[in-house]
C-alpha cells in the first residue's frame, strides 16, 4: 500500500498543537493555512555536509 503524501497545516484550535498533518489531496486553501517552519539558510546538517565533502575529495 502506498502512503498518501501529507502536509502540515496550522491548527484550527490551540489544543491541536503547533501543526496538524493532513493528506495533501485534502488541502483546501479556503479552510487551511500551510505551516512553515523557519528554515536555516543552510539546512544541511554540518556533519552530513562534511561527510559529503569527504566523499567527493
Amino acid at each position: 500500500m502506498i502512503d498518501p503524501e501529507t502536509i502540515r497545516v496550522k491548527p484550527a484550535h490551540p489544543s491541536q498543537g503547533e501543526w496538524v498533518v493532513i493528506n495533501k489531496a485534502d488541502f483546501d486553501p479556503a479552510a487551511h493555512e500551510l505551516y512553515e517552519e523557519a528554515q536555516p539558510a543552510d539546512n544541511v546538517p554540518a556533519k552530513r555536509k562534511k561527510r559529503d565533502e569527504d566523499r567527493t575529495a
